[in-house]
Formats: C-alpha cells, sequence, structure tokens
C-alpha cells in the first residue's frame, strides 16, 4: 500500500511502527464468494488507479 502511495503522490509518508494495542485485531478475513455470486459487481480498479482518484491526481 506504501508503494501504491508513493507512487502517486511521489513519496512516502512518515511510518511508525508500534506494539498492538488492547483491543486491536491482529488478523482478519472475510469470504466473499456468496456476494460475487449473487450480485454484479464493477471491475476492479487498480490500487494506484483508485489512490490518484481519491487524492484527485488522476
Amino acid at each position: 500500500m506504501l508503494a501504491a502511495l508513493e507512487k502517486v503522490v511521489g513519496s512516502l509518508p512518515a511510518v511508525s511502527y508500534v506494539a498492538a494495542r488492547s483491543g486491536d485485531i491482529r488478523h482478519s478475513r472475510a469470504d466473499n464468494q456468496r456476494l460475487l455470486a449473487r450480485f454484479e459487481f464493477p471491475q476492479a480498479t487498480p490500487i494506484v488507479e483508485g489512490l490518484a482518484r481519491l487524492l484527485g491526481k488522476g
């Protein structure tokens, strides 16, 4: 994600890694196969393109 953001804005933000806090969700994943089978979704947008749109750079 940081590499994609760097491509869009031209630099990396300052990043600090700290210990997990009480209540943080350490691992999470979802299975969206039933949703995909039932509903039509538009094609996925590549992350760099989506970030550029979000930040008004594309």
